[in-house]
């Protein structure tokens, strides 16, 4: 099995307002070689204030747009076949924090399952320090490693690296089937079990609306406290 570690910067997040938004830069390193690249790209859109002091990209001058094309040749410029890159029996994709990437290759008829190193953080021994303390790249990457993140922007491959030392941990580490804790909102930390006693509606809005690891993890819990009250009213019937 091939694995592909890839990031991308924009030119600003999505929303439900703002749907112009562009790839502005590809980063790509082939963990079996060791093969790297990275590649900026012209957009109409210029970057805005928040994702330019992020990424620090100046594409002025450039003339090559992020297209399928582009993101299929820097695959093969990193030892990728062509008639490999959407076979997944063969590929797997990581990156961290990957549900804008997603809806951003999208845009492109690039359809990826990207397995997100986050997403897998948040399953390991560290995953109640991740929602506590922060699951921003920079964030795990230090609470994973106990080292200062070396780099100053997101805009170079220095940040990969980063990325890599994050996925070998993962390959390794022992991970749990569910979450455990809320990762991320105004209950970042709580114990699934105490939040979905606490917050049932909500809990049910976001399985029922999501698809993801966290929704997963909900139905989980609160399939079994239903099932704890079903045993309980059985034993009340006699």
């Amino acid at each position: 099995m091939v694995n592909i570690i890839i990031d991308f910067e924009f030119t600003g997040l999505d929303n439900s307002f703002i749907t112009d938004n562009e790839i502005i830069q590809m980063k790509a390193i082939n963990h079996n070689t060791g093969q790297k690249s990275l590649m900026n790209f012209a957009t109409d859109k210029p970057s805005g204030s928040g994702a330019f002091l992020k990424h620090r990209i100046n594409n002025d001058g450039l003339s090559i747009k992020f297209s399928k094309e582009a993101f299929e040749n820097m695959l093969i410029d990193i030892g990728v076949p062509k008639e490999s890159i959407y076979d997944y029996k063969i590929i797997n994709f990581y990156g961290f924090s990957v549900t804008q990437d997603l809806l951003m290759l999208r845009k492109h008829d690039i359809q990826l399952n990207i397995i997100d190193i986050r997403e897998k953080l948040k399953l390991s021994k560290f995953g109640e320090q991740l929602a506590i303390e922060g699951s921003s790249m920079e964030c795990a990457y230090y609470i994973v490693t106990n080292k200062i993140p070396n780099i100053e922007n997101h805009g170079d491959l220095n940040e990969l690296d980063l990325i890599l030392e994050l996925f070998d941990f993962v390959k390794t580490a022992e991970l749990k089937e569910y979450l455990t804790v809320m990762p991320h909102g105004h209950c970042s930390g709580m114990p699934i079990a105490d939040y979905v006693l606490k917050h049932r509606r909500q809990a049910d809005g976001y399985r029922f609306n999501n698809d993801d690891i966290l929704s997963e993890s909900l139905t989980k819990y609160i399939e079994d406290i239903d099932d704890n009250m079903f045993d309980n009213d059985d034993d009340d019937d006699f």
